[in-house]
């Protein structure tokens, strides 16, 4: 059963969200896991044929474990905020006040009124436009996975991260060592050659493991950065939203309850109730 709400179709009681940015996931999983296909076609049976052998099952379960995550992370309900019903027969009119003044933890905060959805909205929930819903804590809206990242599929998304780091360093470890080996192998072959005809004797050779390695370099760094940056979102208990708002400083963000309570309320956030609950409107 499906229900529309918003630009979003919810499936399975809301457990699932189709968003309109899903669109461009066919083209996220060529980008992300062209290399990979590459990596596994040239450079795999080169590390096989010299025993680097931890090199390729980590590199293994690490694709394994990254194709459904992000399948996950783009198809799971990323905390789309419930709308008013809508009737067709009746007027909507916006309360007389679009603010509710809410104290959390000796602070007042001010939840706002949604015009678009018609319910006042949690203090870290956003109206996404593309997705034409408030998404509950919401971080961003990721165009990789053509759906926001919110209190539903966070977690995924960290662990997609996470792996994709790991994955992408074992690719450029695995395409150098590759690389290195040819080109001193043609270097003992052809002592007195040419530096250009080493170069085509190893893009004979390697040439797959030269673009993994090529596209792997600068996916590490990008993927290095942004995995940081969110442990560190984690650590102070503080969206991308937020931060780049700057909604909260240091001392006055009252969702901040010490590293390790933070990093539980992240990690287990749908178990454990870990900071003082309220509820606005049909939320």
């Amino acid at each position: 059963m499906s229900k529309n709400v918003g630009n979003c179709k919810l499936l399975l009681n809301g457990k699932f969200a189709i968003t309109p940015g899903q669109n461009i996931l066919i083209v996220s999983l060529v980008v992300i896991f062209g290399p990979y296909v590459t990596f596994f076609a040239t450079v795999a049976p080169w590390l096989i044929n010299h025993d680097y052998y931890s090199i390729l099952v980590i590199s293994i379960m690490c694709t394994v474990v990254l194709i459904p995550v992000f399948l996950f992370a783009s198809f799971v309900n990323p905390g789309i905020v419930p709308q008013e019903s809508l009737n067709p027969n009746k007027t909507y009119i916006a309360p007389s006040s679009t603010t509710l003044d809410i104290p959390i933890n000796g602070h007042i905060f001010r939840a706002k009124y949604c015009i678009s959805c018609r319910v006042y909205r949690s203090l870290r929930s956003v109206h996404c436009k593309l997705c034409g819903t408030c998404i509950d804590r919401f971080d961003h809206h990721c165009p990789w996975i053509g759906s926001c990242i919110g209190s539903g599929n966070y977690r995924l998304f960290l662990v997609f991260i996470s792996v994709l780091s790991v994955a992408e360093v074992l690719l450029l470890t695995g395409s150098c060592i590759m690389v290195l080996n040819v080109v001193h192998e043609s270097k003992i072959k052809s002592a007195h050659s040419h530096h250009g005809l080493i170069f085509l004797e190893t893009m004979k050779i390697a040439a797959g493991a030269v673009i993994v390695m090529g596209f792997s370099f600068f996916t590490v760094i990008f993927s290095s950065i942004l995995m940081f940056f969110h442990c560190y979102l984690c650590f102070v208990n503080r969206t991308t939203y937020e931060q780049l708002k700057h909604t909260f400083t240091d001392t006055s963000n009252p969702w901040n309850s010490g590293l390790v309570r933070n990093i539980c309320e992240v990690i287990l956030g749908n178990c454990i109730d870990f900071s003082n609950d309220y509820v606005i409107g049909d939320k």
